[in-house]
């Protein structure tokens, strides 16, 4: 069998087919087609529709096109939205971008949308962790489950950006309880306590991770994940990755099996490269669930 680290796939437009249809369009230039479908996610989740939006802001050459389009149409928010989530990931854009984000936040506070961008504006511009969660406890208001934000507020709190794995971890540990069954928010649990692990050991030894206590914390909300069907499509490949990376570093290997079979070939890059050094051991955990038959 082909070995899983060469036949993961990693970007969601590749993993699910409305994104590859929405992300074909867009290389096409038909910008209205793309964004037709990235809007439809909304009826889904907000995470959905941030997914979606992120899978778009990152097809090259399309500024052209997206100006196009807004000649034409310079109300389209979904236009907007995009172009400005495309600012985001230009080093080159802030402050303006959040000014631009400041004034979409005015027009509609009940859109989910540019609020979750303003976080990841303080993610990528290392905004001070208290005005990060500022921005997340706003976007809450307006939606209360996001999980892309909740991620991304979660890389916000790490000790670099002025916060502390505390912190993190009591946000995590909140957003769960909150959280309906299915729902991806259970693996944040995870996601902390890896990010913890890979700041204080730069991912070497995963005896912090083992410890009976915490595995048996990270157990409960994985089978609360679990109970129902995942409330959002793109993001449980995100919460299914952190919970077999963390359950195959902690020493359950069943538990990883049972979350990379959910996956079958996909992966979400970042706990996967967290992971880097512990590879060898991971991948013979993924190569057994894909073996023994892929997605259950």
């Amino acid at each position: 069998m082909e070995p899983s680290t060469t036949s993961a796939l990693y970007d969601p437009a590749d993993i699910f087919p409305d994104l590859k249809r929405a992300r074909a369009r867009a290389q096409e230039g038909d910008v209205t087609g793309a964004l037709q479908t990235v809007a439809m996610q909304r009826r889904r989740s907000e995470t959905d529709h941030a997914i979606a939006l992120g899978v778009l802001a990152r097809v090259p050459g399309l500024d052209d096109a997206l100006e196009t389009h807004l000649r034409r149409a310079p109300r389209d928010l979904e236009a907007r939205l995009l172009r400005l989530h495309r600012a985001v990931l230009d080093p080159d854009a802030y402050p303006a971008v959040d000014q631009a984000l400041v004034q979409m936040c005015a027009e509609d506070p009940h859109d989910a949308t540019p609020w979750y961008l303003r976080i990841l504006t303080a993610d990528e511009r290392r905004v001070p962790a208290q005005e990060a969660f500022r921005r997340y406890e706003r976007l809450s208001r307006v939606e209360l489950h996001h999980f892309a934000a909740q991620r991304a507020l979660l890389h916000c709190l790490r000790p670099a950006a002025g916060g502390s794995w505390h912190d993190g971890i009591t946000l995590a540990t909140r957003v769960a309880a909150d959280a309906a069954d299915g729902s991806p928010e259970h693996s944040l649990l995870a996601a902390a306590h890896l990010g913890r692990w890979h700041d204080l050991t730069d991912g070497r030894s995963t005896d912090d991770l083992c410890g009976p206590e915490l595995v048996a914390q990270v157990e409960a909300a994985a089978d609360r994940f679990l109970a129902a069907p995942c409330t959002s499509a793109y993001a449980g490949v995100v919460a299914h990755t952190e919970l077999a990376v963390y359950f195959g570093l902690a020493g359950r290997p069943g538990r990883a099996v049972a979350h990379f079979r959910a996956l079958g070939a996909a992966l979400a890059r970042g706990p996967w490269e967290a992971a880097v050094r512990h590879h060898e051991r991971l991948t013979t955990l993924r190569d057994e669930a894909l073996a023994s038959g892929g997605p259950a």
